[in-house]
């Protein structure tokens, strides 16, 4: 463990000790200061470099999407995503979404000032999370669950009778 708040330090400090191990998980690193720090890490090695946070927690609910849309007969492809929260992992987990087959255009990402829309003035278009900004008419949280089915978001409870199913497949 590396016990260094500043970034800069903390970057040199992995860097200089990479030659010593096989791969490398950051842990518990804020955004947007992750990003940075994963991106100049694995840059400057030659060893895998994960962000726990982020990509532990995009394969998990990658796995949990990819079997929502199994026991409910949809492709990824058709589903519509709603995503609480800007941060590090909740852009992982849409990124490997994108990844899998959720359409971008089906994506809706809430940060703590609401939606981001592409076209609102006040917000920063350099925001990492601005890449999954809705040009769709979407204002509200009620506006991006209109029509939604509670099977369609990996973090919701399935209802019982799809816990059958998904029971009886396995």
């Amino acid at each position: 463990e590396v016990d260094e708040t500043d970034p800069e330090r903390f970057i040199d400090t992995v860097v200089a000790i990479s030659k010593t191990f096989g791969g490398i998980n950051l842990e518990d690193i804020k955004a947007p200061e992750c990003f940075e720090i994963e991106r100049r890490i694995a840059e400057a090695t030659d060893i895998p470099v994960m962000h726990d946070d982020q990509h532990g927690t995009a394969i998990i609910t990658g796995a949990g999407l990819i079997n929502a849309c199994e026991i409910t007969d949809r492709t990824l492809e058709s589903v519509r995503v709603v995503v609480i929260g800007a941060g590090a992992a909740a852009l992982a987990c849409t990124r490997f979404f994108v990844t899998l087959g959720v359409v971008p255009e089906n994506v809706v990402m809430f940060d703590k000032d609401g939606v981001l829309r592409a076209d609102d003035p006040a917000r920063d278009p350099g925001q990492p999370a601005m890449e999954f900004a809705t040009h769709r008419d979407v204002a509200t949280f009620a506006d991006a669950l209109a029509d939604a089915e509670p099977t369609s978001s990996p973090t919701t409870e399935a209802t019982p009778s799809s816990r059958r199913r998904s029971a009886s497949r396995r």
